[in-house]
């Protein structure tokens, strides 16, 4: 297995970024993997570590803004809520996750202004 570049690594988080804000959009996901796989899959694409290669222009600065903003939302939503999270049908009825629900679609849509980027060549 070769190494890839930087950009190219950030390009392949981004998608997988955006599959996990989908996710986010769609209460059968939630309901079909459950609540402590769900709100913790966001974690496998995006911390402290990786944000510092999520620039341009694999990023724009207005979604890498977006995301720094939705994952200090997504912080705050973990520490508000149960080591193991109740059933689905209670947390869909939370204020705390309707919002975030909704900053994720927020977040997808203007992802998906540009769309999915390439997996095997760096933009430029």
């Amino acid at each position: 297995m070769s190494e890839i570049s930087e950009k190219l690594l950030a390009q392949r988080l981004r998608n997988r970024i955006m599959e996990v804000l989908s996710g986010y959009a769609c209460n059968e996901d939630w309901e079909l993997l459950g609540p402590d796989e769900m709100i913790n899959l966001w974690e496998d694409f995006v911390d402290e570590g990786r944000i510092t290669i999520y620039i341009e222009p694999v990023f724009t600065k207005e979604e890498r803004s977006n995301l720094l903003a939705f994952h200090m939302l997504w912080l705050q939503y973990c520490e508000s809520t149960p080591k193991n999270m109740p059933p689905f049908k209670e947390i869909k009825a939370t204020l705390e996750w309707k919002k975030l629900q909704n900053e994720a679609i927020k977040l997808l849509e203007l992802f998906e202004l540009r769309g999915k980027l390439d997996e095997e060549i760096e933009i430029t």
